[in-house]
């Protein structure tokens, strides 16, 4: 879960809703 580094998961999560991409594709962008 890469989630958990995150300090913010609600805003993480919701970013990624809005935006419409996979947990998996925003991991690749962060990398």
């Amino acid at each position: 879960m890469a989630f958990s580094c995150h300090p913010n998961v609600g805003s993480v999560l919701q970013l990624i809703q809005s935006s419409g991409l996979k947990p998996r594709q925003v991991r690749q962008g962060h990398r």
